[in-house]
């Protein structure tokens, strides 16, 4: 039985390659998706960004808030502001954990 000689390589993408620009191509792709993977493991939610911008400007919650209103009406404009609120009570450190004391059921609220 005979045996191929003993290749070596100087990368994964140069074995599986059939062309040193192939295996180019594959090292650049690789690198990308690397980058992209860790751009995205650090990147911030726009909640956070949000909250961030708020304890940086405090006056800019009146604005914030005025647009979340003006949307209501619109389309997810409920939940839009409902995280308005959220993100302004978490700029304010406020807690936001359910069942905080309110009014009975049966309890008209204070006029």
């Amino acid at each position: 039985m005979h045996q191929a000689p003993e290749q070596r390589f100087a990368s994964v993408w140069d074995a599986i390659a059939d062309t040193p620009q192939e295996a180019a191509s594959l090292r650049a792709r690789s690198a990308l998706m690397m980058a992209l993977t860790e751009a995205m493991s650090t990147h911030r939610s726009h909640d956070d960004a949000v909250v961030a911008m708020l304890k940086a400007d405090p006056a800019f919650a009146a604005t914030y808030l005025t647009v979340a209103l003006d949307e209501v009406g619109e389309p997810g404009g409920k939940t839009v502001l409902l995280s308005a609120l959220r993100n302004v009570a978490t700029a304010h450190d406020l807690d936001l954990t359910p069942g905080l004391p309110g009014p009975e059921p049966d309890e008209k609220p204070a006029a």
